[in-house]
């Protein structure tokens, strides 16, 4: 409903705009805006706005705008299942993108090329298809489209059985939208992702992202009964059939409200499994009627064969022979019906490639003929040129060669007379210098040695306190002893800069909440450290004097406390402050851990028990301390996560090590270190971390302090 509403709001906006515009690239921009307004709601208006685009670009001779209105015009004829149709608009959609080598265009052509080859089931043509477009889209750079590809070869791999590749696709397409944050394209990923793993009888995966699917749909408001569905079944391949039936029925509850007949055909084919196995073949054969009506209805022939065929099985237990032969013979119907549709589509898959085909063969030798003439043309124009500059060259050459060799030997000549005489008198000048020099420099050694007695023993005095305060400031650090008693598994790598540190961590338990700060403050050295020292303080006196341990909530209190120790609000020079990570963990009665987590600006990595796949939790874009983001605010953001996850949190001061060449070590180098230490023991963690530090700052010195902790649930 809020979908809808918006999008009705778009499209009244857009044209009010278009009937103020004048006929130019701006309406030809809106009327494009207008034909995706309707995607998937009304191909007849898709194809109006596309024909007024296609007609104005003609007219203004707009190559790229003709191209997206044949696109248009291709998809107004697909949602329709015009495939011939939507086949010929594609073509010149990408005829007229490759005349003005529009990389993007084309490779958008070439994923609705591969959508008609999957309605087809022509899967590894359209599987060519994706894979073209994805290669431009790997080459440019353009995530928004790599997305919608690595899903699309993820359907097809999962229609043709290979789960495993189709797993590697989908969470390639998932990474991608969580970093552009297009949570309905992360909502769509968890969906399929969690069907895959049903389809692998891995149910209880298929459940958990099943579960995220649904989660992030109720906080995106999407009111589709699919998500209840898939959560249901998983639910009932895993034998809980009570939470299966909640589940199916709120997603029923959904359909019936807004009126989507096919959720109603999938919850009450579920509904029918789930009383099947509980041997409640009235509920089973009610149900099943129910859905059996609307499915055919609308001609789902998958649908009305599966129906059927409990239908069969329910009467046949109760000993219903006469109803049980009826619905034994609709089954067997329908599923004649649908090995006819598979031979039908083939059929024309086929005449559709023949023509597709010839047609090509056709366009290549056009082109390869007139490649050849200009190819020639353009050798025997380039011959007749360089033949007339060779020779325009090779006067002028001579001409300059012999001005030169006269010129140089009159300037020579007079320079070297010259010089003899100005040489002379540098020599006695020089000669005066070096004796006042030589006095100078004697001078200056003596004081310069005077000055590095002072300096050494001033850096030895400094140096001794320095080191005094580092011993205070891990007196204030958790001890080991303390740390293993919250966290039976762990490593911490702490590493200074300047012997103290700005980065520092700080564990307590209060009650049954186990909570853990890995913050990098401002600076490093005793900056940084007297910073560290009012964080830890501030931490106890909200905590532990306040009672506030939301981590968001702390993060607030923190930020305030930091902007009154500073007068931040009267010197807005004085911006110190931190990037920190907060977690509050309770462990829940099934052995779950409840985890809350904000971030300022720092993320939270993670590692799922039995899974290799690096997953992180964004921060939100605001530090702690400053007057830089007074308008925003810390957010909450809560999971769930079994026994035996793996928790990482740090500073970036690894990230932003450089090595002897200059570079950076990088985001991705470290994710790449922290996934492939997650199935080591914490010891070994912690030393292939230091391992890959030590070996990237080879022959370079330390830029920051460097803090990383990992735990175990």
């Amino acid at each position: 409903m809020y979908k809808l509403k918006a999008q009705n709001s778009q499209i009244d906006s857009l044209k009010t705009l278009l009937l103020a515009s004048k006929p130019d690239t701006h309406r030809l921009h809106l009327l494009n805006e207008l034909s995706k307004a309707y995607f998937k709601i009304s191909s007849d208006t898709i194809r109006f706005f596309a024909l007024r685009e296609k007609q104005l670009a003609q007219n203004l001779k707009q190559i790229y705008w003709q191209a997206s209105a044949e696109n248009n015009l291709g998809i107004s004829c697909f949602f329709e299942a015009s495939y011939t149709r939507a086949l010929q608009h594609y073509r010149r959609a990408l005829q007229l993108y490759q005349s003005i080598r529009s990389e993007r265009g084309i490779s958008s052509v070439y994923n609705n090329l591969g959508n008609i080859e999957r309605a087809l089931g022509n899967y590894p043509k359209a599987l060519d298809y994706y894979q073209r477009g994805l290669a431009i889209q790997e080459k440019i750079q353009d995530l928004g489209l790599l997305g919608v590809s690595y899903n699309n070869i993820g359907i097809i791999f999962k229609r043709q059985g290979e789960y495993n590749k189709a797993i590697t696709y989908y969470l390639k397409s998932l990474q991608i939208r969580k970093k552009l944050q297009d949570y309905k394209g992360v909502v769509s990923c968890y969906t399929n992702l969690g069907v895959v793993y049903n389809k692998l009888k891995q149910y209880t995966k298929g459940l958990f992202y099943c579960k995220k699917s649904l989660h992030l749909a109720q906080r995106l408001k999407l009111n589709r009964a699919l998500y209840y569905n898939n959560v249901g079944y998983a639910f009932f391949k895993l034998n809980q059939s009570d939470s299966a039936l909640m589940y199916i029925q709120q997603g029923y509850a959904i359909a019936e409200k807004n009126q989507d007949k096919l959720g109603k055909i999938r919850a009450y084919l579920h509904l029918a499994w789930v009383y099947y196995a509980q041997k409640a073949y009235e509920k089973t054969i009610f149900v099943a009627k129910q859905a059996l009506t609307i499915a055919q209805q609308l001609n789902r022939r998958d649908e009305i064969s599966q129906l059927s065929h409990v239908l069969f099985q329910s009467h046949q237990q109760l000993a219903h022979y006469q109803l049980a032969l009826k619905y034994h013979l609709l089954h067997t119907q329908s599923k004649d019906s649908l090995i006819n549709d598979s031979k039908t589509k083939e059929i024309t898959r086929l005449e559709l490639s023949y023509v597709f085909d010839k047609k090509q063969a056709f366009l290549k030798m056009q082109q390869q003929v007139k490649e050849q003439k200009i190819r020639m043309d353009s050798e025997k124009k380039l011959v007749q040129e360089r033949w007339y500059l060779f020779s325009a060259l090779a006067g002028l050459f001579v001409l300059a060669i012999i001005s030169t060799f006269v010129f140089r030997s009159r300037q020579i000549q007079k320079h070297l007379n010259s010089q003899l005489v100005k040489q002379k008198d540098k020599l006695v000048m020089l000669n005066e210098e070096l004796l006042q020099t030589q006095d100078e420099i004697t001078a200056q050694h003596n004081h310069i040695e005077q000055q590095h007695k002072a300096l050494v023993e001033y850096k030895y005095n400094t140096e001794g306190s320095v080191r005094a305060a580092r011993n205070i400031q891990l007196a204030l650090l958790p001890f080991e002893k303390d740390l293993t008693k919250v966290f039976k598994k762990h490593f911490v790598v702490y590493r200074p800069k300047n012997i103290v540190s700005g980065d520092f961590y700080w564990i307590k338990t209060i009650n049954e909440q186990r909570l853990i700060v890995v913050a990098d403050c401002v600076g490093h050295g005793i900056p940084g450290a007297f910073m560290s020292l009012i964080g830890i303080n501030l931490l106890d006196k909200i905590i532990f004097q306040e009672g506030l341990t939301d981590p968001a909530g702390v993060f607030e209190r923190l930020h305030q406390e930091i902007n009154q120790v500073l007068q931040q609000y009267i010197d807005a020079k004085w911006s110190m402050g931190m990037d920190a990570v907060l977690c509050s963990l309770v462990e829940q009665n099934d052995g779950n851990t409840r985890l809350v987590f904000s971030g300022a600006k720092n993320p939270l990595y993670y590692v799922l028990p039995g899974t290799t796949a690096l997953e992180v939790i964004q921060g939100d874009r605001k530090s702690i301390g400053g007057t830089r983001g007074a308008n925003k605010s810390f957010i909450n953001k809560e999971m769930v996560f079994p026994p035996g996850t793996l928790l990482y949190a740090g500073s970036d001061g690894l990230q932003d090590q450089n090595n002897i060449a200059r570079q950076t070590f990088g985001t991705r180098r470290l994710q790449a270190v922290l996934k492939s230490c997650a199935s080591l023991p914490f010891a070994q963690q912690k030393q292939r971390i230091e391992h890959c530090i030590d070996e990237y700052m080879q022959g370079t010195t330390q830029r920051d302090d460097i803090l990383w902790v990992g735990i175990e649930l």
